[in-house]
């Protein structure tokens, strides 16, 4: 759920899950805020269940410098092995 606080100027999203629609709303508010700057952009993860990382992680490299590290997991053993997921775009 997104909507324009319009007193304020600032759009809040409420997150309630990382999916790949999550992803395409967000960047439809920053194309929009080219066009129609706003003051804050609220992002609300209060709630939020999980999702896939792989949207986590282009929802985040919206707003971090390519190659910012996002991630790092390990097994559940905490082996030395783990992997680690870049920011690609932007």
């Amino acid at each position: 759920m997104s909507l324009l606080i319009k007193n304020c100027n600032i759009y809040y999203v409420s997150l309630n899950m990382f999916t790949e629609n999550a992803v395409h709303e967000i960047e439809k508010i920053l194309q929009y805020s080219t066009t129609h700057p706003f003051q804050g952009l609220i992002l609300d993860l209060r709630n939020n269940s999980g999702g896939l990382l792989s949207a986590a992680i282009d929802i985040a490299g919206l707003f971090l410098e390519k190659g910012s590290l996002v991630v790092t997991t390990k097994d559940k053993n905490d082996k030395d092995t783990y992997h680690m997921y870049e920011v690609a775009t932007k």
